[in-house]
């Protein structure tokens, strides 16, 4: 039996607004492949919509990143927030206890309702990050502060005190949860 070749993660890209070259490849030929990490780590790419959303849905699927075992991005990574603990169940009955809470704000019909609003803030993001000239950082001026912006408003948080939540939020996402 021939062995396939295990691409490194992540993928080689030239241009930052299309996908990969490779990515075609996978999706045809090997839709869920093995791939190694920058941290020499092994991992599951799944490539196919269809195939992810299966594994999303499936309850046998779970990524505790604080397990021993879990497999890192870069070998010196702290893990940060992303190996933190945190007070929230991310599988099991408690997790989808948790999910069947919110999930009535988060519908089809409200996510849709809220559509024009999103996107608005979403431009006035990016035609702020563009008249601050180049470089430019999207992660800072965009995915940072969309989700925050929109979380706001889904709360009721005046846009005037976003900035103080924002901090507050991010002081509550830093301290160290010990059970």
């Amino acid at each position: 039996m021939e062995s396939e070749e295990v691409p490194s993660y992540p993928l080689a890209n030239p241009t930052a607004l299309e996908p990969p070259a490779e990515w075609t490849g996978l999706r045809q030929g090997r839709p869920v492949a093995p791939v190694t990490l920058p941290s020499g780590d092994r991992a599951v790419l799944v490539t196919r919509y269809a195939d992810v959303k299966q594994v999303l849905a499936d309850p046998r699927f779970s990524r505790t990143l604080s397990a021993p075992d879990a497999a890192r991005i870069s070998a010196d990574e702290s893990g940060g927030v992303f190996n933190a603990v945190s007070v929230l169940p991310d599988s099991g009955e408690g997790h989808r206890k948790w999910r069947q809470a919110v999930a009535r704000w988060f519908t089809v019909r409200r996510m849709n309702a809220l559509r024009p609003e999103i996107e608005a803030m979403a431009d006035r993001l990016v035609d702020a990050m563009v008249a601050s000239g180049q470089p430019a950082d999207l992660k800072a001026a965009l995915g940072f502060p969309l989700p925050v912006w929109v979380i706001c408003h889904l709360l009721g948080v005046p846009d005037a005190d976003r900035d103080r939540f924002s901090h507050v939020v991010g002081g509550l996402r830093d301290v160290p949860v010990r059970w």
